[in-house]
């Protein structure tokens, strides 16, 4: 007896090669297909701006990084002596102002710079609730959990959405990249249930209205892997709302076969071992076994490199020397 329904994915128009260049966006599930990109060796520049999880904010800091114009300044303040920014997330904030506008222009100029020669882009939208800052009219990325009576809870509609990533799409810089869309399988319930449901359906209708107008455009259906074929607790984190390492790998699985091109299915097969070794922690490594076990380690990665001179492995060989 099948112990679940599989979600059969067929292949992608979205299809990585070895030398594709990866930008990824969106909530904390591209952070997690993006540290696997990264862990592979594939090119991926993952969240400059940190996560964000609304679609129209995501669509304005891009646009930003596309064009490498500035944040509004207006958008920066002070809370408990931190400077932050309602654009992005609260990893980028710091004590001292200059060092923080120092940091939100770095991050644009690191995905400008990406940008260029980007040649996919993957972007995850997280929920279609929204906080619109009520003395800037503004909706903002991140609330910073500042308090609620300074902004209007507000729910985007679909038509708001395919409109703002229209807009990006028909760029013509934007039509010679493979686009990929897919909705984070993390259920918002913080929302409500019901009101959860709301937005992750104006989500998934929103990109399959962009999927239909634009045939660079494809999707993903990591909410549905999530929702219909793990459909059991087993398969999340204690809080009952993310995904847990076997949902994550289960997943990621999935994206392999359906968005990726056979070189690149055959390069993740050929580095695995290598991963697995630098899990590897020596109780003595002072030892000749171990000494050996560095040899070998460096054997394969040169063999690697033989086989995949584009991979730059030269970190591998230090970690093994």
């Amino acid at each position: 007896m099948e112990w679940h329904t599989d979600c059969i994915v067929p292949k992608s128009r979205f299809q990585l090669q070895l030398n594709s260049q990866i930008l990824l966006l969106g909530s904390c599930f591209t952070e997690h297909i993006g540290k696997s990109l990264l862990a592979f060796r594939l090119p991926a520049l993952v969240n400059p701006t940190g996560i964000i999880f609304h679609p129209i904010p995501l669509s304005k800091t891009l646009v930003s990084g596309i064009h490498q114009t500035h944040l509004l300044k207006d958008d920066v303040f002070n809370h408990a002596g931190i400077w932050r920014h309602f654009d992005v997330h609260s990893s980028l904030s710091h004590p001292d102002k200059n060092e923080f506008l120092q940091q939100l222009e770095n991050a644009i100029s690191t995905m400008h710079a990406t940008w260029q020669k980007t040649t996919h882009v993957m972007i995850t939208f997280g929920t279609a609730w929204g906080y619109v800052h009520k003395q800037s009219g503004h909706l903002v990325a991140n609330n910073h959990k500042l308090p609620a009576s300074r902004f209007d809870k507000v729910l985007t509609t679909i038509p708001e959405v395919v409109n703002a990533w229209t807009k990006i799409l028909q760029l013509p810089e934007a039509q010679n990249k493979q686009w990929l869309f897919t909705v984070s399988p993390v259920r918002h319930l913080k929302d409500g249930f019901i009101e959860n449901a709301r937005s992750k359906a104006i989500l998934l209708e929103a990109i399959h209205q962009l999927e239909s107008i634009h045939q660079h455009v494809s999707y993903f259906p990591s909410y549905e892997i999530m929702l219909d074929d793990l459909r059991d607790y087993r398969f999340y984190e204690k809080d009952l709302v993310h995904p847990n390492a076997t949902a994550i790998e289960y997943i990621w699985e999935k994206f392999t076969s359906a968005c990726m091109q056979q070189d690149v299915i055959q390069w993740l097969d050929a580095y695995k071992p290598v991963l697995a070794a630098k899990q590897h922690k020596p109780f003595f490594p002072e030892t000749k076994e171990h000494q050996q076990f560095l040899q070998y380690q460096q054997a394969f990665v040169k063999r690697l490199q033989i086989e995949y001179p584009m991979m730059h492995l030269e970190d591998d060989l230090t970690f093994f020397a």
